[in-house]
């Protein structure tokens, strides 16, 4: 939706007139008039201020059920909006999105193909007006068909406190619609952007109902600097390049016939491939003593959102599973087990969850609150394995830190040397295995950046 079209249906809906607008801001009606009709745009000084005193307007001359009903027809917020400083600031944040969008379209589009729906950009302000234009185009839909979407650059979507993938997430949840992402990995270009990669790896597997994301090796070497989005039912987009002003151009269509060909050729491309990182029911780990295999392994390395066994005496995991009641249960826990080398990263709000509360995760029997007296026994196994024991580390992060930041639902990540799971403490049936060696060692050097924090970001304990 445009901007004049935006704050049009906001006056429409509320009974207000444009003069009283144009009064408010201190702007004459015929400025306010080509904004209702898509001939200019507000000025972008000071536009932040601007949208706030437009949201205001509509706060304070339009009754709470009116605006209400208004904010949630245009999917502005939430449906339970809260105080009325918060609609303003809700109404504002939305102003401003369509404002960007429309603008970053109209400011640098250069050329028109003939076709109407085909568009050259050279800037692009990509996340913000691919998120725009898929809201947009799914509003008038119907029915909740699944949209498939395939991305080759997944960090400018998912980096960030509020990356445009939590906000589509937000949309998708609220519409309840589903969205799978098919998205490009190019392990040779991870090894340069270790870091916003494997985040990006990790954020991606957080627990979500509404987002999936399925990861393929490149085929090529080169293959993910082709910046290529395709939306079903939405848009296609794709990075070109001038040969010889080295400017960057997007191709943009929203040409029905061409993105249903691109988007059946490379979803076909991409699932005759095996995804690098599969998704499989936890129950499925332990099916074949995965459990007891994977952490007999040498070099074992941990990346855990929630305290878990890590090591303790035999007697002391006896002890714990007997009071649980799982100890007939769980025939995958042998005694020994846990005394393999390991070097292991946790977050500090998971270990003091864990003193103070009890939390803890049994290895696929799900989260468990332990007694204050068996949790002492263990922790005093586990310090007594630091001291005595050089092949065992534990780094301790804070919950914000510049390599990895916690987040809800964020999985626990097992490393070995040549596999490695994922799996989610909230939801016990949703876990991941990796599929590729070289994806496997990239986590593993992501592990060690981590171990390597500075003083102000981790606490470590090691003989």
């Amino acid at each position: 939706m445009l901007f004049g079209d935006t704050l049009r249906t906001l006056l429409d809906s509320t009974g207000l007139k444009s003069t009283h607008l144009a009064r408010e801001l201190g702007y004459d009606v015929s400025y306010i008039s080509r904004w209702l009709n898509n001939e200019k745009l507000p000025s972008a000084k000071n536009n932040g201020d601007l949208f706030f005193k437009i949201a205001q307007f509509f706060t304070d001359n339009t009754d709470d059920q009116t605006l209400t009903s208004v904010m949630n027809r245009l999917r502005i917020g939430n449906e339970f909006h809260g105080l009325h400083v918060d609609k303003q600031a809700e109404i504002a944040a939305y102003l401003l999105e369509v404002y960007s969008a429309q603008k970053a379209a109209m400011e640098n589009q250069q050329s028109q193909d003939r076709e109407e729906n085909n568009s050259l950009l050279t800037k692009y302000m990509e996340p913000e007006y691919v998120f725009s234009e898929i809201r947009n185009s799914l509003l008038p839909l119907n029915d909740n068909t699944e949209s498939v979407e395939i991305y080759s650059t997944i960090i400018d979507y998912i980096s960030g406190s509020e990356s445009i993938l939590q906000k589509m997430n937000e949309f998708f949840e609220k519409e309840n619609r589903k969205m799978t992402v098919m998205q490009l990995l190019d392990l040779e270009n991870m090894k340069n952007k270790l870091i916003p990669y494997c985040q990006a790896v990790v954020q991606s597997m957080c627990d979500t109902t509404n987002i999936t994301i399925n990861f393929y090796e490149a085929s090529y070497k080169g293959q993910t600097d082709v910046q290529m989005l395709v939306v079903k039912d939405c848009l296609f987009l794709r990075k070109l390049m001038d040969p010889f002003t080295n400017w960057s151009y997007y191709l943009v269509s929203k040409e029905p016939s061409l993105i249903q060909d691109y988007y059946y050729g490379i979803r076909n491309s991409l699932t005759a491939k095996k995804p690098v990182i599969q998704k499989i029911h936890s129950g499925e780990l332990s099916k074949d003593n995965y459990f007891v295999n994977y952490m007999l392994q040498g070099g074992v390395k941990h990346i855990l959102t929630i305290m878990h066994l890590l090591y303790m005496e035999p007697d002391t995991l006896t002890a714990i599973l007997s009071e649980k009641g799982t100890i007939d249960t769980n025939p995958y826990f042998k005694a020994g087990m846990f005394k393999a080398e390991k070097s292991v990263v946790i977050f500090k709000k998971a270990l003091l969850q864990y003193i103070y509360e009890g939390y803890i995760n049994l290895q696929g029997g799900g989260v468990e609150k332990i007694s204050k007296e068996a949790r002492i026994r263990h922790l005093t196994d586990l310090i007594n394995r630091l001291k005595t024991f050089s092949g065992f580390q534990l780094t301790i992060i804070e919950d914000v830190n510049p390599v990895l930041n916690y987040v809800p639902g964020m999985p626990s990540i097992y490393l070995g040397n040549r596999t490695a799971h994922v799996t989610s403490y909230t939801t016990i049936d949703k876990s991941y295995v990796f599929k590729s060696f070289e994806l496997v060692n990239l986590f593993r050097s992501f592990h060690e950046r981590l171990e390597n924090l500075s003083d102000s970001f981790a606490i470590r304990g090691q003989a």
